[in-house]
């Protein structure tokens, strides 16, 4: 054996869900279960022994929606998680200190607010963000990432001014007394402002990847399924976790859905299946409305909080359906994030569709 665990509670998680003292490794695989004796029988010289003291032993969890490398990436960000965060005061303090260190021109990133969590109980305006800093630009993304909020600079690079039209599956957020941005962003209008941040380089995400690992290990996370693979704030996804499995520094299981977008653009180069058991593709990932925290999942009637708002499908039904389609003809898995009930039936419209077609 490379490991055995003894004098522990170790949960076999088996149909008779039974409790055993000792469990032993090899190769990575669970291969023996018993008593101290029984399993220490097959230790040899090299053999790890660990004493669980009587505590608890369990598998890996398996942590079925998450993002990783997006999260690995969070944490060169200013955090401006709501809390600690109390109000949006705060966060333009937190924002000011790294201006104070970042050369003028270069952009500043936060990530992570949350205006139902905040004092204020509303999102940051541009107006809110002029006043941390008029020479950097500014782009805080929402804790739920289907939106964010930008400075006037960011959003004049960006080339949004008062007659910018939405983009399809988005929406600029607007001062509704004057009609001009107010620096809110949602769902697809962020590419606007996306587009224009510098990639991180691979040293940043290995940094923030290593980092980011351990604190899933810490918790027991031992297999992750990153629910969105692509190109995200300029870092390719798929490339990072192939990355850190080649040079030796993947300790977790990773299952892959690639983003739909992405997935087209390669000429459906991936197929649910391929990889091995460190790094996997499980499929791809359809993003059909937004959030119910921000007023933009799809609704079939109006949101209690704000009767003007049903929030809006990122596509109309018949192209949600060719996309499920070929998605299913070519024999992907298919995860579908769908918010709002409208939302809900229109995927459930495709999938029907596309099994009794």
């Amino acid at each position: 054996m490379d490991l055995i665990v003894v004098n522990g509670r170790v949960e076999t998680m088996d149909l008779r869900d039974s409790v055993v003292q000792a469990v032993g490794i090899r190769d990575g695989r669970i291969a023996a279960l018993g008593t101290n004796e029984e399993v220490s029988a097959y230790k040899h010289s090299r053999t790890t022994v660990i004493d669980a003291q009587g505590k608890t032993v369990l598998p890996g969890f398996i942590e079925p929606h998450n993002h990783m490398v997006g999260y690995s990436t969070d944490l060169l960000e200013v955090d401006v998680r709501t809390p600690p965060n109390r109000n949006i005061g705060d966060i333009v303090e937190l924002l000011r200190e790294r201006a104070y260190i970042t050369p003028p021109g270069d952009w500043i990133r936060g990530r992570g607010y949350d205006d139902t969590g905040l004092q204020d109980m509303r999102h940051p305006t541009r107006e809110d963000l002029d006043a941390v800093s008029a020479i950097h630009p500014i782009a805080i993304v929402h804790n739920s990432g289907h939106m964010l909020a930008a400075n006037s600079l960011a959003l004049e690079m960006a080339g949004i001014h008062d007659e910018t039209p939405d983009p399809p599956g988005g929406r600029i957020g607007r001062f509704p007394a004057s009609g001009e941005p107010d620096g809110m962003l949602y769902e697809t209008a962020q590419a606007l402002v996306h587009r224009l941040l510098p990639s991180y380089t691979e040293e940043h995400v290995r940094n923030g990847f290593v980092q980011a690992q351990e604190e899933y290990l810490r918790r027991g996370i031992t297999t992750i399924h990153d629910a969105g693979v692509g190109n995200s704030r300029g870092v390719d996804i798929l490339h990072a976790y192939h990355r850190a499995k080649r040079e030796g520094f993947l300790k977790f299981r990773v299952n892959m859905f690639i983003q739909w977008a992405y997935l087209k653009d390669s000429g459906f180069a991936w197929q649910s299946g391929d990889g091995d058991e460190w790094v996997r593709v499980a499929g791809c990932k359809i993003i059909s409305d937004g959030s119910i925290q921000g007023i933009t999942a799809a609704l079939r009637e109006p949101y209690h909080c704000d009767p003007d708002e049903q929030g809006w499908l990122i596509y109309e039904q018949d192209e949600l359906n060719d996309i499920v389609m070929t998605l299913h003809r070519r024999g992907y898995q298919i995860a579908t994030h769908a918010n709002g009930d409208a939302a809900i039936d229109a995927v459930l419209a495709a999938y029907e569709n596309a099994l009794l077609t």
